[in-house]
């Protein structure tokens, strides 16, 4: 079921290219069974195959993140101890710092939060804490390290250097800006989400002879969200993200937070 469910054509659609490569494979590879943990360990909880394959997704693709350097972690990392003064607001300092010299790449802390961010965002209208509850959380958790962790040799791209330079074209930054919002594994299941809640509410309100202006409602949403409204991650912009990666170049960094 893994193979058809979690397919190559999913898999790709995330990503902000079009060719499915030895990398990529390497990597759905990951996201399949991690979709087998997932959905073998909170199967008796109210929870859905896209919820689960989503989740996978979100972690095999932080997994790629930290393994390869491409910094979005690391800006999430670095906002929360600003704010908290600790890697991940959950655990106590103590826990954190064993964990940090434990672990080279991974974190259990970060695979900790991101379970339950996942399902707050998701069920963000009416989440309690016993929809997946902490013991199936830290289950999850430990289940998941152990299985990354075994991994010995992992695949690398330099592709995101690159792809995350600042463009001179404006809509060519608006098409980066977009797939980290709607498809990277930090924003889209929650921005994706919010834009689809209000095509809905579009639709339900409008007349079908207004869709012209119906689309351009949209566009402008659309827009707002990407460049203007907080994420359920610590309240982060996207372009905060991106611009943090981008320490090794000032002013492109600038230039995005300047937008």
């Amino acid at each position: 079921m893994e193979l058809s469910y979690v397919s190559k054509e999913w898999f790709l659609a995330r990503k902000p290219y079009h060719r499915l490569t030895a990398y990529d494979q390497f990597y759905l590879k990951i996201c399949r069974n991690l979709y087998r943990i997932i959905r073998r360990a909170i199967g008796n909880h109210e929870s859905s195959n896209s919820e689960c394959r989503e989740l996978a997704y979100r972690i095999t693709a932080y997994f790629e993140d930290v393994v390869n350097g491409i910094g979005f972690w690391e800006v999430v990392v670095g906002h929360f101890k600003n704010v908290y003064g600790k890697r991940i607001p959950f655990f106590s300092k103590v826990q954190l710092d064993e964990w940090e010299e434990d672990y080279e790449d991974i974190n259990p802390a970060d695979i900790h939060f991101l379970i339950y961010q996942h399902f707050a965002v998701l069920h963000r209208e009416n989440y309690k804490v016993s929809y997946v509850d902490v013991l199936c959380i830290d289950m999850l958790r430990e289940e998941i390290v152990d299985y990354l962790d075994a991994i010995e040799e992992v695949k690398l791209t330099d592709f995101y250097s690159t792809f995350l330079q600042v463009p001179d074209d404006f809509f060519e930054l608006k098409d980066v800006l977009s797939w980290l919002v709607y498809e990277s594994y930090l924003f889209g299941s929650e921005f994706s989400a919010r834009l689809i809640d209000f095509e809905g509410k579009l639709l339900e309100e409008a007349d079908p002879s207004m869709l012209e202006r119906i689309n351009m409602l949209r566009y402008a949403e659309k827009d707002r969200l990407m460049f203007t409204v907080p994420s359920a991650l610590g309240a982060l912009l996207p372009l905060d993200v991106w611009a943090g990666v981008l320490t090794d170049k000032p002013r492109d960094s600038a230039l995005l937070l300047g937008l």
